[in-house]
C-alpha cells in the first residue's frame, strides 16, 4: 500500500466535504496502488534466470511461477507488496544447496505477472492452487505483506510443516488504521473505506477483512514457527513481530536483527542461514 504525495490529506478532506463515498473509492485506489512492477535487480539475475518458469491462470491473471532444485522438501516463498520472487535469491540459493525444492510465485501486479488488482485473498487462492501443483510445503516463508497471505492460506487449508515471518504484518487490521492514520483519513470517510474494502475484497468470502491475520486458530495443532525481524525496520514496526510471536507462544522462536531494515534483511548471511536451518531441522520452541 502506498501513500502517493503529503497533499493526499488535504485532497481526502476536501472529497468527504464533497462525498464520503467518493472519497472513500478514491481511498480504496490509493489503498491498492502498485505503481510499476518491479524489476529483477542485477544481484538477484543469476537465480532468477536460472528457475523453471511457468505460468498458472487463477481467475483472469496469468501468474508467473519459478521452481530451483530437485529435491523431495518443497518450500514456498512468498514475496511482500510491491516486491516479487527474485528477491529471495539469496536464500534460495541457501535451500537448493541443502537438498530442497523452491518454489515461488509473482503476485498479481507485482514482478512479470503484470500490472493489475492484488489482495490477501487472491494470494492465498494462489498459493492453495500452487499446493495442489507442486504437493505438500515442508514449509512456508514470507516477507511482509505475504506473511499475512501465507497465514491466511494456512486458515483456508493449505497444509505446512513449519513457517517462517520475515518483517511481517499481524493483521490486514493493522495495515488499514496505518493507512487511513497517515492519509488522515476523516471519520465518516473511514467508515465507507472500511466497508469498501469488504464489497471489494471478501465479496465471494466467508472471511471479513478483520480475520485476516497472521496467526492460526487456537485449536490448531502447534506448528514451528520461526519469526525473523529487524529492530530499524519503519516500513513494518517490530511491534508486530512481537504480535506474530505472542499469538504463538508455544511453537515461536524469534530472531532479531539490527541496523537491516525492512528489505535487506532477505540477504543477511545470518538471517539466510537461520532459516534455512531451521525449515531443515525440527528445532526447540521457545519458552
Amino acid at each position: 500500500m502506498s501513500v502517493p504525495g503529503w497533499t493526499v490529506p488535504v485532497a481526502m478532506r476536501l472529497l468527504d466535504a464533497v462525498s464520503p463515498y467518493v472519497a472513500a473509492r478514491f481511498a480504496s485506489v490509493l489503498f491498492w496502488h502498485l505503481g510499476r512492477p518491479s524489476s529483477v535487480r542485477a544481484v538477484d539475475r543469476e537465480v532468477h534466470e536460472s528457475a523453471a518458469k511457468e505460468q498458472v491462470v487463477f481467475g483472469l491473471t496469468a501468474v508467473s511461477v519459478y521452481t530451483w532444485g530437485a529435491g523431495n522438501s518443497v518450500i514456498l516463498l512468498v514475496h511482500g507488496w510491491r516486491s516479487r520472487a527474485s528477491r529471495f535469491s539469496h536464500l534460495v540459493r541457501a535451500l537448493v544447496s541443502d537438498g530442497h525444492m523452491v518454489v515461488s510465485f509473482d503476485a498479481p501486479g507485482h514482478g512479470a505477472s503484470g500490472r493489475g488488482p492484488s489482495n490477501v485473498v487472491e494470494w492465498a487462492g494462489i498459493i492453495r492452487e500452487l499446493e495442489a501443483r507442486y504437493g505438500h510445503f515442508e514449509a512456508v516463508v514470507g516477507h511482509s505483506f505475504g506473511v499475512l497471505a501465507a497465514f491466511h492460506a494456512v486458515r483456508m487449508g493449505v497444509t505446512t510443516g513449519r513457517m517462517v515471518t520475515i518483517a511481517g504484518v499481524h493483521s490486514l487490521e493493522h495495515l488499514v488504521a496505518s493507512f487511513t492514520r497517515v492519509i488522515r483519513l476523516p471519520t465518516r470517510t473511514r467508515v465507507r473505506f472500511r466497508d469498501r474494502i469488504n464489497q471489494l475484497v471478501f465479496v465471494d468470502s466467508t472471511f471479513e477483512w478483520g480475520q485476516i491475520v497472521s496467526q492460526l486458530d487456537s485449536g490448531s495443532s502447534p506448528m514451528p514457527l520461526l519469526v525473523v525481524h529487524d529492530s530499524s525496520d519503519v516500513v513494518v514496526g517490530i511491534d508486530q513481530a512481537g504480535l506474530i510471536a505472542d499469538g504463538h507462544a508455544v511453537s515461536a522462536s524469534v530472531m532479531y536483527t539490527e541496523g537491516l531494515g525492512h528489505n535487506r534483511v532477505l540477504a543477511d548471511r545470518r538471517v539466510v542461514d537461520a532459516v534455512t536451518e531451521f525449515v531443515s531441522t525440527q528445532v526447540e520452541p521457545r519458552r
